[in-house]
């Protein structure tokens, strides 16, 4: 299937789990690195732990003086206040006529469309027992969605914050008593979640 014309490429080429494994592959086999390749996975590095610092400052909490796109608003963390104006690969995907990430059609079709995010549910779980709590997975669904269509591909506990703006478009999945956990980074957990999780 590989060999006919037809594909050119990988399904997914920025995968990056496919690439490592490729990579050790080909240094199994030839058992030596040369000097370029070392300085390519130096600098796969570099790039990767730079993309993955978080903007904390702790004057941006209390105010919105650092929204950019005037959408966002006050956030309990320093690092939940981001403006999508801060994260270079939301810049491309702000249309040109637009302020914000939230005016972007792509994003209202996939992270605030009821019936987008019930499809999402349905693929993600193919053997559905029972109902979950409606709102709550509908908003966890729609985080989801926006960092794959911003990202395309994080990787294990690689978490990312979702800038202000996004989250409040987000949140009209509403939570009854007006809870929401925020963004926690991959060592944190949400204790009751741990009670309520089966998988």
């Amino acid at each position: 299937m590989r060999n006919r014309t037809e594909i050119l490429q990988d399904c997914f080429p920025l995968n990056p789990s496919k690439n490592r494994r490729r990579r050790f592959i080909e240094n199994r086999e030839n058992e030596e690195l040369t000097s370029s390749e070392e300085a390519s996975d130096k600098e796969e590095e570099k790039e990767i732990s730079e993309s993955s610092t978080f903007i904390i400052d702790p004057k941006r909490i209390g105010n919105t003086k650092w929204c950019q796109c005037g959408m966002c608003r006050l956030m309990e963390t320093a690092v939940e206040s981001i403006c999508c104006y801060d994260v270079p690969e939301m810049n491309v995907k702000i249309p040109v006529d637009a302020f914000s990430i939230t005016d972007n059609t792509e994003f209202q079709n996939e992270c605030t469309n009821l019936e987008r995010q019930d499809w999402n549910f349905r693929m993600s779980k193919f053997n559905i027992n029972s109902q979950p709590r409606w709102p709550e997975y509908m908003r966890k669904l729609a985080y989801r969605a926006f960092i794959v269509w911003i990202y395309i591909f994080l990787g294990f506990q690689n978490r990312k914050p979702i800038p202000s703006c996004a989250v409040n478009e987000i949140r009209t999945f509403p939570d009854p008593q007006g809870h929401y956990v925020g963004f926690l980074f991959p060592s944190d957990y949400v204790a009751e979640d741990l009670a309520y999780e089966s998988d």
